[in-house]
């Protein structure tokens, strides 16, 4: 995982004081993930001299409230962009209840993106919906692209291609997950109970032995295996839905389960 404060960097954040600071930014110091403030070597004591005054004018006045970014505006498109895709990286960080480590990684992906301009012609909302998707991976706890493009809007088919340009445009080594580590966040998504959970994790054990995981799309063998336990409290629809596979491999995946005696006929 890249370091979210490197050596050559700062490692507290001058506004919040948080140590939540991104320092792979060829154009600023660092940016804080925690309260979105831009570090750079000149101008930062003038930026906290206005943020304190505007703090302290809100206190006096309640309804004149702002932001740090409502008194220190960011000086190009470049840092412009850096803060609009934190600010989607913590909207979809706090749906998916993201750990702070993933976090910083997605912020250090998109610090690499923005300094070989890999961002140029690509929707802001894309880039950050692809290295989630790329960030959880590398964390085991992999998301469904089509699950992250649900929840930003966005189509999956956009940043499914862009994920595996992305991947291969900054050199990151495939993660192969495992049908497990897709379970737990499509049941999550689907509001399924522990139970089920366990359940299928188990299934999926059971499949591995009998050869039935090797080759197969490890989301369409979690898909299958969560119908499955489900006994038919959820349609091949909504687990499809959620998991951004067919039903049709879902049920070729359920086929399998059944000639392989994982699950009865």
């Amino acid at each position: 995982m890249i370091s979210s404060s490197p050596s050559d960097g700062p490692s507290v954040c001058p506004a919040c004081g948080g140590e939540s600071v991104v320092s792979d930014f060829d154009f600023v110091e660092g940016v804080c993930t925690a309260c979105g403030f831009v570090i750079r070597q000149e101008g930062v004591e003038e930026a906290l001299s206005q943020l304190r005054e505007s703090q302290a004018m809100s206190a006096d006045n309640p309804r004149d409230s702002e932001e740090w970014t409502d008194v220190f505006k960011v000086r190009n498109s470049t840092e412009q962009r850096v803060a609009t895709a934190l600010e989607i990286l913590e909207q979809i960080g706090n749906q998916f209840d993201l750990s702070s480590d993933v976090r910083l990684q997605v912020a250090s992906l998109y610090g690499q993106v923005a300094r070989d301009r890999l961002n140029d012609g690509r929707h802001t909302e894309d880039v950050v919906g692809a290295l989630v998707c790329i960030a959880t991976r590398q964390a085991g706890e992999p998301l469904p692209i089509s699950l992250v493009a649900h929840r930003m809007n966005r189509d999956s088919r956009d940043i499914g291609r862009l994920t595996k340009r992305l991947k291969r445009e900054l050199n990151l080594e495939n993660a192969d997950c495992l049908p497990e580590s897709y379970i737990e966040p499509l049941c999550k998504s689907l509001e399924c109970t522990p139970t089920t959970v366990e359940r299928a994790r188990e299934l999926v054990q059971s499949a591995r032995s009998e050869g039935l995981v090797a080759g197969r799309n490890p989301v369409g063998v979690a898909s299958a295996a969560i119908y499955a336990v489900e006994s038919g409290e959820r349609t091949q629809r909504e687990i499809a839905e959620a998991a951004g596979v067919s039903r049709e491999t879902i049920r070729v995946r359920l086929q399998e389960f059944r000639q392989g005696g994982v699950i009865d006929v």
